[in-house]
């Protein structure tokens, strides 16, 4: 995969997203202060800063669109793909069977986050917030969320702190 760049003639970056990315890090750790200059110019203008932060909260829908459309790009889904899959679920996590709960600046639920094999990039289906992160946390690792099953199913130990 490419990164799109409108400056060069083909269209795209000529080096693959993870080659630019490992390029991009590589020149951080080993030009610090210009990086830390360049960033502080950017971060340090309030004009850049408020312009932003107001923009996304005077434009509450727009943002949010802008965000669904960016996470469907993403993965190469459909507005129609998503909502197959939305309504194939019910409407629900795939993991807990609850709906989104977690809100952004607008205050209505977000959508339910698209969860992907990150190894095939397949999408496994739609998770809320908090399951998405949860195995994400356990890196996505079978084994690992097998010993956290068998860890929550032992009995408590002995100890207990909370005396009345």
């Amino acid at each position: 995969m490419f990164y799109r760049d409108k400056g060069k003639k083909e269209g795209h970056n000529y080096r693959c997203a993870d080659c630019a990315r490992k390029r991009a890090s590589e020149y951080r750790k080993n030009h610090p202060l210009r990086t830390k200059a360049a960033t502080d110019k950017y971060y340090k203008d309030p004009a850049k800063r408020y312009k932003l932060g107001n923009w996304t909260r005077e434009n509450p829908e727009m943002t949010k669109n802008y965000q669904r459309n960016h996470r469907l790009k993403k993965y190469g889904l459909t507005t129609k793909d998503y909502e197959a899959i939305y309504e194939l679920q019910g409407g629900v996590c795939g993991i807990c069977g609850l709906p989104e709960t977690s809100s952004s600046h607008g205050g209505e639920p977000n959508s339910l986050s698209i969860d992907h094999c990150h190894e095939t990039d397949k999408i496994r289906g739609l998770l809320c917030n908090r399951c998405n992160k949860g195995i994400g946390n356990f890196k996505d690792d079978i084994d690992i969320l097998a010993s956290a099953i068998s860890y929550l199913g032992q009995p408590d130990l002995l100890i207990n702190k909370k005396t009345a």
